[in-house]
């Protein structure tokens, strides 16, 4: 009898003598996304206790060199038992590095039967690497182009070429501070006019131009801007350029040609209309020729009427001479 009360003494009092049997595994990433200066940071790190112990359950805690702790206990059951710590820890380091240490504190569940005070404290060295200033990265929530309104700088924020750091423009901002301006050579119809922005959007129609590069259109005809490779009503036909006598009134026909098809033609007479202009021709001819013979005969028998009368007069003349000396001869013989 004695010995029996005795084996049952050793039995109840075995797992009080014997240490805590548990394991502790830590999951801690390498890198934590999240900015410097960040704490009680959860979701990210965690414990996993497994009481291996055979006859009494188990409660724990923890702390780490950060002073965050449990909130409350953990209970882990015996037996194989798995209870999990989110742990919480902070962005705190030199150059985004944070080391700290995890301590995990774990006491038996008394039942004053056969479990018995006693606990075990089991720390780790743990470390993550965190965002901060100056890592390379352009944390747009705690960075920008410029440190303004609680943002800090950082060179990884710089602006692309074609934006300046303008955190107060009235277009569009990006997420670094950053903001397109007149001048970065590219054309931005929602902010950008041939009128307020010449050098990114070109200059407006008609105004002076050496090279069609300049223009918001494109050409540059005869130094003024345009937005068509010839432009109507400036007195240039540019009938290379596509201009002509249908499309523009600088490229009106001669008086002698019709406009077909965009091209000036001289007129073309009908058949009928050459015949009728040939006959017309001829007789015209004909009717001009007779009239010059008239003329001709009338001229002629002119000629012949007046040197017929010449010779009239000069043969009345010299008979009244021969009258006029025999009628003197007749009057000396009297006397």
């Amino acid at each position: 009898m004695r010995k029996t009360i005795i084996l049952l003494i050793l039995i109840l009092t075995i797992p009080s003598i014997l240490a805590l049997d548990y394991i502790v595994d830590v999951n801690s990433p390498t890198h934590i996304n999240v900015y410097e200066g960040e704490t009680n940071i959860e979701n990210f790190v965690s414990a996993v206790i497994t009481n291996n112990g055979d006859y009494c359950d188990i409660t724990c805690s923890y702390t780490t060199s950060f002073n965050t702790h449990s909130n409350e206990e953990l209970e882990v059951a015996k037996a194989g038992g798995k209870g999990t710590f989110k742990i919480k820890v902070d962005a705190e380091g030199i150059k985004g590095i944070a080391s700290y240490i995890l301590t995990i504190t774990c006491e038996r569940k008394v039942n004053y039967i056969n479990c018995w005070p006693s606990s075990d404290s089991n720390a780790s060295q743990n470390s993550f690497t965190f965002l901060w200033n100056g890592d390379g990265v352009c944390t747009t929530d705690n960075e920008k182009c410029i440190a303004y309104g609680g943002f800090l700088y950082d060179s990884s924020c710089d602006c692309s070429s074609d934006k300046e750091c303008r955190p107060d423009s009235s277009r569009e901002i990006d997420s670094k501070g950053c903001a397109t301006y007149c001048g970065n050579g590219i054309a931005e119809t929602t902010y950008e006019t041939c009128s307020n922005c010449p050098k990114d959007v070109g200059k407006c129609n008609l105004k002076d131009c050496i090279s069609g590069s300049e223009c918001e259109g494109k050409y540059c005809i005869h130094e003024f801007c345009w937005d068509k490779p010839w432009r109507e009503e400036d007195n240039f036909c540019d009938v290379s350029e596509g201009e002509n006598c249908k499309n523009s009134n600088d490229c009106v026909c001669n008086n002698d040609e019709l406009c077909s098809n965009g091209i000036c033609e001289k007129i073309k007479s009908s058949e009928d209309e050459i015949n009728q202009a040939v006959k017309k021709g001829v007789q015209d001819t004909l009717k001009t020729s007779e009239n010059r013979q008239k003329i001709i005969s009338y001229v002629s028998m002119g000629l012949i009427i007046l040197v017929l009368l010449g010779y009239i007069l000069f043969k009345r003349i010299k008979l009244d001479r021969s009258k006029s000396k025999s009628t003197k001869k007749t009057t000396k013989k009297k006397k």
